[in-house]
This record gives C-alpha cells, structure tokens and sequence, in this order.
C-alpha cells in the first residue's frame, strides 16, 4: 500500500472519530481545507482519541481511490477529491456509516503534468452548505 493511500485512510478515519461525538443537529462544518476561517485549529469542546488504535477507535473504513485533498466536512457528509486511472471524482462520505453516498466523475481529455510525489487529486473540496 503506497504511503499516501494510508494517510488517507487514516485522515478520514480520524476525521470521522473526531466528530463523531458531535450531534448531527449541530451540523459540524470543516468547510474548506485547514477548516473554517482556514485556522486549521478544531474546537475545543471536544473529545479526541488519544492514540490510533484500529481495534477500539476506528468506527468504520472505507476503500477510496488514491488522491492528497484534506476532506471537507458538513453535516453527516465527508467530501474528498479522487483520481483512478485518467478519472477525476469528488466522493461524498456518509459520516455516520461510511458509506459512499455520491460521486461525481470526470475525464478530461489530457491529464496535466505532476510531480511524482503528488496526486491529480491534491485539490481540497469546499463546502458552502449548499454546493460543493
């Protein structure tokens, strides 16, 4: 498994155990990439696992395709940008199960020039409540 699908499977694991003791009528908004008002700073009030332990903290795993974006959180749905192939996709997580519940794909007809360490995927969502 390449580092970054890991980092990946971790970020959104973690993202998930973060807000998972936030009630959903609160509707927790991580809305663009380093959260709001770009701080990269989560709120206080909160509890957080103290260590990555998949057998107590891990609430649920889903497969992805490999990408670098941050998610983008709002409400019960996780955003994250994905790249398989030549297809580009933005992916909505449910936060509570996991499960995917959309995505979005395009094929450009010529993939642009990376660097090898970085991913066609790198771009961070946003989320305004209504569009993301």
């Amino acid at each position: 498994m390449h580092w970054f699908r890991l980092a990946r499977y971790i970020s959104v694991a973690i993202l998930a155990l973060c807000l998972n003791g936030i009630t959903y009528a609160e509707q927790p908004a991580w809305p663009q990439f380093r959260g709001p008002g770009g701080l990269g700073i989560a709120p206080d009030d909160q509890v957080y696992p103290a260590e990555l332990d998949t057998s107590r903290n891990l609430l649920w795993k889903t497969k992805v395709s490999k990408g670098h974006s941050s998610p983008c959180i709002w409400g019960n749905s996780i955003f994250i940008t994905g790249c398989s192939g030549n297809v580009l996709e933005a992916i909505c997580i449910d936060r509570g199960d996991g499960k995917i519940k959309w995505r979005q794909t395009v094929e450009p007809k010529e993939m642009e020039k990376i660097h090898s360490m970085n991913s066609y995927a790198s771009p961070t969502p946003v989320c305004d409540g209504n569009h993301v």
